[in-house]
Protein backbone atom coordinates (compact mmCIF):
# COMPACT_ATOMS: atom_id res chain seq x y z
CA UNK A 1 0.00 0.00 0.00
CA UNK A 2 1.22 3.51 -0.82
CA UNK A 3 1.52 6.35 1.68
CA UNK A 4 3.00 9.84 1.71
CA UNK A 5 5.69 11.28 3.94
CA UNK A 6 7.44 14.59 4.59
CA UNK A 7 11.24 14.35 4.76
CA UNK A 8 13.79 17.14 4.96
CA UNK A 9 16.62 15.13 3.39
CA UNK A 10 15.09 12.08 1.68
CA UNK A 11 17.00 9.00 0.58
CA UNK A 12 17.26 8.27 -3.13
CA UNK A 13 14.34 6.61 -4.89
CA UNK A 14 14.40 2.84 -4.37
CA UNK A 15 16.02 2.96 -0.92
CA UNK A 16 14.50 0.55 1.60
CA UNK A 17 14.32 2.02 5.10
CA UNK A 18 14.09 -0.04 8.28
CA UNK A 19 12.65 1.99 11.15
CA UNK A 20 14.63 -0.14 13.63
CA UNK A 21 17.87 1.58 12.67
CA UNK A 22 16.54 4.90 11.39
CA UNK A 23 15.44 7.02 14.32
CA UNK A 24 16.63 10.25 15.90
CA UNK A 25 19.18 9.36 18.61
CA UNK A 26 19.78 13.02 19.45
CA UNK A 27 16.10 13.60 20.10
CA UNK A 28 15.96 10.56 22.39
CA UNK A 29 19.03 11.78 24.29
CA UNK A 30 17.59 15.27 24.70
CA UNK A 31 14.27 13.84 25.86
CA UNK A 32 16.10 11.77 28.48
CA UNK A 33 17.98 14.84 29.73
CA UNK A 34 14.68 16.74 30.12
CA UNK A 35 12.67 14.03 31.86
CA UNK A 36 13.03 15.53 35.33
CA UNK A 37 11.87 18.93 34.06
CA UNK A 38 8.94 17.42 32.15
CA UNK A 39 7.85 15.40 35.16
CA UNK A 40 8.12 18.54 37.31
CA UNK A 41 5.97 20.53 34.86
CA UNK A 42 3.37 17.78 34.85
CA UNK A 43 3.27 17.48 38.64
CA UNK A 44 3.18 21.24 39.33
CA UNK A 45 0.22 21.65 36.99
CA UNK A 46 -1.52 18.55 38.34
CA UNK A 47 -1.02 19.19 42.05
CA UNK A 48 -2.04 22.86 41.82
CA UNK A 49 -4.75 22.31 39.19
CA UNK A 50 -3.21 25.07 37.12
CA UNK A 51 -2.84 25.36 33.31
CA UNK A 52 0.59 24.79 31.79
CA UNK A 53 0.16 28.14 30.08
CA UNK A 54 -0.11 29.87 33.46
CA UNK A 55 3.13 28.30 34.69
CA UNK A 56 4.91 29.42 31.53
CA UNK A 57 3.46 32.93 31.84
CA UNK A 58 5.11 33.25 35.25
CA UNK A 59 8.47 32.13 33.90
CA UNK A 60 8.31 33.92 30.54
CA UNK A 61 6.18 37.02 31.25
CA UNK A 62 7.34 38.74 28.07
CA UNK A 63 6.16 35.81 25.96
CA UNK A 64 3.00 34.46 27.60
CA UNK A 65 0.21 36.43 29.23
CA UNK A 66 -1.71 34.77 32.07
CA UNK A 67 -5.34 34.14 31.18
CA UNK A 68 -6.47 33.55 34.75
CA UNK A 69 -6.05 35.62 37.89
CA UNK A 70 -2.57 35.63 39.39
CA UNK A 71 -2.30 33.19 42.27
CA UNK A 72 0.11 34.00 45.09
CA UNK A 73 -0.09 30.82 47.17
CA UNK A 74 3.38 30.11 48.52
CA UNK A 75 3.34 26.45 47.49
CA UNK A 76 2.56 27.37 43.89
CA UNK A 77 5.21 30.10 43.85
CA UNK A 78 7.78 27.63 45.20
CA UNK A 79 6.76 24.99 42.66
CA UNK A 80 7.06 27.42 39.75
CA UNK A 81 10.48 28.48 40.98
CA UNK A 82 11.59 24.83 40.89
CA UNK A 83 10.45 24.64 37.27
CA UNK A 84 12.30 27.86 36.44
CA UNK A 85 15.55 26.58 37.96
CA UNK A 86 15.30 23.26 36.12
CA UNK A 87 14.64 25.06 32.83
CA UNK A 88 17.77 27.13 33.40
CA UNK A 89 19.80 24.08 34.38
CA UNK A 90 18.83 22.19 31.23
CA UNK A 91 18.97 25.24 28.91
CA UNK A 92 15.39 24.49 27.93
CA UNK A 93 14.19 26.35 24.82
CA UNK A 94 10.48 26.98 25.24
CA UNK A 95 9.98 27.71 21.53
CA UNK A 96 11.55 24.59 20.06
CA UNK A 97 11.43 22.09 22.94
CA UNK A 98 7.94 22.23 24.41
CA UNK A 99 7.19 19.35 22.02
CA UNK A 100 9.04 17.14 24.52
CA UNK A 101 6.25 17.68 27.03
CA UNK A 102 3.87 16.06 24.57
CA UNK A 103 6.38 13.23 24.12
CA UNK A 104 6.51 12.81 27.89
CA UNK A 105 2.70 12.58 28.09
CA UNK A 106 2.52 10.08 25.22
CA UNK A 107 5.25 7.92 26.75
CA UNK A 108 3.39 7.93 30.07
CA UNK A 109 0.12 6.89 28.41
CA UNK A 110 1.83 4.18 26.35
CA UNK A 111 3.25 2.73 29.56
CA UNK A 112 -0.12 2.95 31.33
CA UNK A 113 -1.93 1.25 28.43
CA UNK A 114 0.71 -1.49 28.30
CA UNK A 115 -0.31 -2.41 31.85
CA UNK A 116 -3.77 -3.09 30.39
CA UNK A 117 -2.25 -5.19 27.58
CA UNK A 118 -2.75 -2.43 24.99
CA UNK A 119 0.60 -2.31 23.19
CA UNK A 120 1.42 0.76 21.10
CA UNK A 121 4.55 1.60 19.10
CA UNK A 122 7.22 3.83 20.60
CA UNK A 123 6.83 7.12 18.70
CA UNK A 124 10.56 7.83 19.00
CA UNK A 125 11.23 4.66 16.99
CA UNK A 126 8.38 5.04 14.50
CA UNK A 127 8.00 6.81 11.17
CA UNK A 128 4.91 8.79 10.22
CA UNK A 129 2.92 8.80 7.00
CA UNK A 130 -0.30 10.20 5.56
CA UNK A 131 -2.84 8.47 3.35
CA UNK A 132 -3.11 11.29 0.79
CA UNK A 133 -0.95 14.00 -0.72
CA UNK A 134 -3.52 16.58 0.37
CA UNK A 135 -3.27 15.53 4.04
CA UNK A 136 0.52 15.68 3.83
CA UNK A 137 0.39 19.23 2.47
CA UNK A 138 -2.22 20.21 5.06
CA UNK A 139 0.01 18.96 7.89
CA UNK A 140 3.00 20.79 6.41
CA UNK A 141 1.16 24.09 6.07
CA UNK A 142 -0.68 24.00 9.41
CA UNK A 143 1.80 22.37 11.77
CA UNK A 144 5.31 22.56 10.37
CA UNK A 145 5.20 26.32 9.79
CA UNK A 146 6.00 25.63 6.13
CA UNK A 147 9.50 24.35 6.96
CA UNK A 148 11.20 23.30 3.69
CA UNK A 149 10.98 19.58 3.00
CA UNK A 150 10.17 17.09 0.29
CA UNK A 151 6.95 15.12 -0.08
CA UNK A 152 7.69 11.53 -1.05
CA UNK A 153 5.62 8.48 -1.89
CA UNK A 154 6.48 5.31 0.02
CA UNK A 155 5.44 1.66 -0.18
CA UNK A 156 5.31 -0.57 2.88
CA UNK A 157 7.50 -3.67 2.61
CA UNK A 158 7.31 -5.29 6.05
CA UNK A 159 4.85 -4.19 8.75
CA UNK A 160 5.73 -4.79 12.39
CA UNK A 161 3.34 -2.26 13.89
CA UNK A 162 0.97 0.20 12.26
CA UNK A 163 -1.79 2.34 13.75
CA UNK A 164 -3.93 5.20 12.48
CA UNK A 165 -4.47 8.20 14.78
CA UNK A 166 -6.02 11.66 14.62
CA UNK A 167 -3.05 14.02 14.77
CA UNK A 168 -5.27 16.93 15.80
CA UNK A 169 -5.67 15.40 19.26
CA UNK A 170 -1.88 15.64 19.63
CA UNK A 171 -1.41 19.14 18.28
CA UNK A 172 -4.48 21.24 19.13
CA UNK A 173 -4.57 22.45 22.73
CA UNK A 174 -6.16 25.27 24.69
CA UNK A 175 -4.27 27.67 26.95
CA UNK A 176 -6.54 26.44 29.74
CA UNK A 177 -5.18 22.88 29.51
CA UNK A 178 -3.74 21.44 32.69
CA UNK A 179 -1.35 18.50 32.53
CA UNK A 180 -4.33 16.27 33.24
CA UNK A 181 -6.12 17.74 30.21
CA UNK A 182 -3.07 17.05 28.05
CA UNK A 183 -3.01 13.48 29.34
CA UNK A 184 -6.71 12.83 28.76
CA UNK A 185 -6.73 14.33 25.27
CA UNK A 186 -3.64 12.40 24.18
CA UNK A 187 -5.13 9.21 25.61
CA UNK A 188 -8.27 9.79 23.54
CA UNK A 189 -5.99 9.83 20.51
CA UNK A 190 -4.07 6.69 21.40
CA UNK A 191 -7.20 4.64 22.03
CA UNK A 192 -8.54 5.62 18.61
CA UNK A 193 -10.99 8.46 19.19
CA UNK A 194 -11.14 11.30 16.66
CA UNK A 195 -12.14 14.97 16.37
CA UNK A 196 -14.91 16.31 14.13
CA UNK A 197 -12.30 17.26 11.52
CA UNK A 198 -9.58 14.61 11.85
CA UNK A 199 -6.14 14.75 10.26
CA UNK A 200 -5.05 11.13 10.25
CA UNK A 201 -1.44 10.08 10.67
CA UNK A 202 -0.09 6.58 10.17
CA UNK A 203 2.37 5.52 12.89
CA UNK A 204 4.57 2.78 11.45
CA UNK A 205 7.35 0.42 12.44
CA UNK A 206 8.91 -1.92 9.90
CA UNK A 207 10.42 -1.55 6.43
CA UNK A 208 9.32 0.68 3.59
CA UNK A 209 10.67 1.81 0.22
CA UNK A 210 10.99 5.31 -1.20
CA UNK A 211 9.03 5.17 -4.48
CA UNK A 212 8.99 8.75 -5.75
CA UNK A 213 10.06 12.25 -4.80
CA UNK A 214 6.84 14.12 -5.59
CA UNK A 215 6.99 17.73 -4.41
CA UNK A 216 9.26 20.31 -2.83
CA UNK A 217 7.40 22.12 -0.06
Amino acid sequence: MLYYKLIENPKVVGTIINTEDNFDFKRIERFSSLKHLLKLLFEVSYSNNIPLHYILSQIYPNVFRPEIAIRNEQKLLNDIEKVRKEMNRTNFDIFSEFKYFNDFILDMIRSDLANSNILLPDRFKSHFFFETIEECIQYHNELLNCRPCKLVEVELIDKKQIIKLDNRLLTTFENSHTSNDFYNQAKECLIGNVTENPLYEIVFQGKYQIKYHLLDL
